[in-house]
């Protein structure tokens, strides 16, 4: 069984590649969730609950602050990159990637100074946003840009351990590590401040270490350093649809985060992130399939072969729900003990809302990855469309059941948004390809597909 296996896992095709994609995506989800919640438990034991909420509050601004720098340009250079390796098109991709990186820095510097005179001059002095904890913050706002960008590159030559690596692995590993020396050597007497700022020594490091990825396997006519060709006009006019989509995805996740700070507590922020962390746990199996998926959805699609790409919508489906059960079982019956032992007493008070989350994660597991299938078939106006009116809808909520319910009505809010974003999307892909993208797979509009076939050959 286990030489069967191996075997499938060899060669080149298709199905072999995503195969060993998937495994491997999988296997970095699986070690980035056991780093993340060791980061998450040696967090909050040296901060607390509302120190700990406090500095989850500030990286929350520091995401919300990344999205311009990226400018939607990570799907783009997936997609792009996909079909210049495949047309064997090496001026276009030097290009590509030399345009995307330039642009993110700019963008990077000029937040910076943005960020910097609002904190000083604008907000009062007392806010957190004037802290010195945020000012550190903000220096990472370029290296988590273009490690985005370098990492979907990575992604679109298929190389998705590669483009993983740095983020979910080395970065939470180094922070780890970063803080046990602070202990052992300094001061056990931990600080927002001193928690940023080896945060963000780390994301600088594997900031760096992904650059050496990239290099080593970037294909050796790019190195070469052909003249690079630019479609800026082409690429601009397609990231705008994108760039939207990345904004409205990131306030999605994290105007939780941001509302709950600014209408509750700081407290109330840490138990909402901690709750929140361990719901997310379930959708590994989404994640990692479809990061290895998305450059094949892409490749289907230029081919015309409609019927591999609805096969392999409802394959990552089914497997990330099979994934999803186990860990979802566990925190339904078990996540008060789980929160108790893990990140102590007074977090135990965030099991509702984890349960809320889980059921949710559990939902969008059954839908599948309809956004990244339009996205990947150039439809990303359709996911824009349904990812606007799903964050109005979260925020929309927040305002009114935060202020009532706290933690729990920001779940809530989330949980509603998630399914009315799903149920959009999956129309979506069904009405433009015809395409079920569930795990149940039963709805696909044969006929459709067929014809779409013979219309993009």
């Amino acid at each position: 069984m286990i030489s069967k296996i191996i075997y499938s896992l060899k060669g080149n095709g298709d199905r072999t590649q995503l195969m060993r994609g998937g495994i491997g995506a999988l296997l970095l989800k699986i070690l980035n969730i056991i780093l993340t919640l060791g980061l998450s438990v040696v967090l909050t034991r040296a901060l607390g609950a509302e120190l700990f909420g406090t500095y989850t509050f500030i990286f929350a601004i520091i995401a919300l602050l990344a999205v311009p720098a990226q400018f939607g340009m990570t799907t783009l250079i997936v997609r792009e990159t996909v079909k210049a390796e495949s047309q064997k098109d090496w001026q276009l991709l030097r290009g590509l990637w030399r345009w995307a990186n330039l642009s993110a820095f700019g963008i990077s510097a000029i937040l910076i100074v943005l960020s910097i005179i609002y904190a000083k001059l604008i907000v009062n002095s007392t806010s957190l946003i004037n802290s010195s904890a945020f000012l550190y913050a903000i220096m990472a706002i370029p290296f988590i840009a273009l490690s985005a960008l370098r990492s979907s590159s990575l992604q679109g030559l298929r190389k998705i351990v590669q483009s993983q690596l740095p983020e979910s692995i080395v970065r939470p590993l180094l922070l780890i590590c970063f803080i046990g020396l602070y202990w052992a050597f300094f001061s056990k007497s931990f600080t927002n401040e001193s928690a940023v700022i080896l945060n963000v020594t780390s994301i600088v490091l594997s900031f760096i270490f992904g650059a050496w990825l990239l290099h080593r396997e970037t294909p050796i006519e790019v190195l070469s350093k052909p003249e690079p060709k630019y479609k800026s006009r082409e690429w601009f006019n397609s990231i705008i649809p994108f760039s939207l989509m990345e904004g409205v995805s990131v306030i999605n996740t994290q105007t939780d985060i941001v509302m709950l700070g600014v209408f509750g507590s700081a407290v109330d922020v840490g138990l909402y992130r901690v709750a929140s962390q361990g719901a997310l746990i379930t959708t590994v199996g989404l994640t990692a399939v479809a990061m290895a998926a998305m450059p094949f959805f892409a490749r289907f699609y230029a081919q015309g072969d409609l019927l591999k790409l609805s096969r392999a919508a409802v394959i990552t489906a089914r497997v990330s729900m099979l994934l999803a059960i186990p860990l979802s079982i566990v925190f339904i019956f078990y996540g008060d003990i789980a929160l108790s032992l893990f990140f102590g007493e007074e977090f135990e008070n965030g099991y509702l809302t984890l349960i809320i989350l889980t059921v949710v994660q559990l939902i969008n597991a059954i839908f599948g990855t309809s956004g990244r299938i339009l996205n990947m078939t150039g439809h990303e106006k359709d996911t824009l469309n349904g990812m606007l009116t799903a964050t109005l809808c979260n925020v929309i909520l927040n305002f009114i059941l935060i202020p009532m319910y706290g933690v729990e009505g920001a779940a809530w809010a989330t949980g509603t948004s998630i399914l009315l974003r799903n149920i959009m999307l999956w129309f979506m892909v069904y009405h433009r390809l015809g395409i079920d993208t569930s795990l149940f797979g039963v709805f696909h509009n044969y006929s459709k597909i067929i014809a779409l076939q013979k219309t993009t050959v």
